[in-house]
């Protein structure tokens, strides 16, 4: 098959939502073909296109086009030519993201047979158009192993929110522009092209960041004015405990440019030291933005009730019954392994800290940093006591 008939079958794809949630419906190659093939060519022909590694006749995975590509599709990843910054974008066969972590969400929308085809690359200047449309109302930063995840789940249970969970494509476009490669209008494109489809009910945008953002927090909310933003904290013991057991890509010394997102030189610092040092300035950063920008503070320890009583409510969204149902669901199972009922492990963690452990805790001063969060939170919350509501989102 030629690239010509490549590029009218995706015309007609895309120009048909019918057809195309028909053949989103065949997961089968072979069976995909033989539909494909009452576009045009054979089944073979097609099935060549669907197993084959690149497009035919262009040497590449992708159909490539300099706008962005319809409704439907969203950014997967960026990655660099000759001639500068590109998306790949992919179309996520007209599901909802709905995993703990928007890369579960690409990973199967991109294991999709259909994806053969409905791939598609642009510039990177293609996101820019959508930079003053549909920005996130909501920020989420975190100290790292405290709840985040559960945050963004429970909140993804409500028919009025969107949520996106640490997308790779924003984290790659946030360190172009910290490293001065792209402009603002990149980034704040990328968050917006990676949420379109949030429905006719939706009503709050909310972006999960990784926690290595909460070193340039200054610099993210300078982006997105207009949201509000959270800082999630727990005992620096559980969270290092945890780290130390399964390792985070901020936590081991060497993995992540963490300079670009605003960590002071790290060269002279012990591998070993390493997660503490970060985690550190990552708990400076949140505790800082709360004093300079009101960022609102919350403790692991007061999750999940504090999603119902503090996060909704100061977006201004009431749950209705069937909505508590869902998020006391949610909060009942284990919030990256949700088919595991979730219980605490915080006494674990404490009763496994090694001495060495709890040495460094001491030495980078963790312990006086959460005796902070903990004060300033408590001090936020006595405030909100006093004022009144936001009115309800209809």
């Amino acid at each position: 098959m030629s690239a010509s008939g490549v590029a009218t079958a995706i015309e007609r794809i895309i120009g048909d939502t019918a057809l195309m949630r028909s053949l989103v419906a065949i997961t089968d190659p072979a069976s995909l073909a033989r539909e494909l093939a009452q576009l045009g060519a054979t089944e073979a022909a097609w099935l060549q296109v669907l197993s084959g590694r690149t497009m035919p006749g262009t040497g590449s995975r992708e159909w490539r086009s300099i706008d962005a590509p319809p409704r439907g599709w969203l950014p997967l990843r960026l990655f660099e030519e000759h001639d500068g910054w590109h998306v790949e974008w992919v179309h996520f066969l007209f599901q909802p993201l709905a995993s703990p972590f928007f890369e579960d969400d690409a990973m199967r929308a991109r294991a999709h047979p259909l994806n053969r085809l409905l791939r598609c690359a642009t510039p990177v200047e293609a996101v820019a158009k959508f930079a003053e449309t549909d920005q996130p109302d909501l920020l989420v930063f975190h100290m790292s192993r405290c709840g985040s995840t559960l945050v963004a789940q429970m909140l993804a249970a409500l028919d009025r929110v969107t949520v996106l969970s640490e997308p790779p494509p924003f984290d790659q476009a946030l360190r172009l522009y910290l490293a001065g490669e792209v402009d603002a209008r990149i980034v704040r494109g990328m968050a917006a092209a990676l949420a379109p489809d949030v429905g006719e009910r939706a009503r709050l945008r909310a972006i999960k960041l990784d926690a290595w953002h909460t070193l340039s927090l200054d610099r993210v909310i300078a982006l997105f004015p207009l949201a509000r933003a959270v800082f999630l904290f727990r005992d620096p013991v559980e969270v290092l405990v945890s780290l130390g057991r399964v390792p985070g890509m901020h936590a081991a010394k060497g993995v992540l440019p963490l300079e670009t997102y605003g960590l002071p030189d790290s060269s002279s610092v012990d591998p070993t030291d390493f997660a503490a040092m970060v985690i550190t300035e990552i708990a400076r950063r949140g505790l800082d933005a709360a004093e300079r920008h009101g960022v609102q503070l919350c403790d692991y320890a007061d999750l999940p009730a504090a999603v119902c009583d503090t996060f909704l409510p100061e977006c201004g969204i009431e749950p209705t019954q069937e909505e508590a149902r869902r998020l006391a669901d949610v909060a009942e199972r284990h919030a990256k392994a949700p088919g595991q009922t979730f219980a605490s492990d915080a006494r674990a963690k404490h009763d496994a800290a090694g001495a060495d452990l709890l040495e460094r805790v001491r030495n980078f001063g963790l312990g006086d940093l959460h005796a902070a969060l903990s004060h300033t939170a408590r001090a936020q919350h006595r405030r909100r006591d006093r004022t009144s509501p936001v009115p309800p989102v209809a």
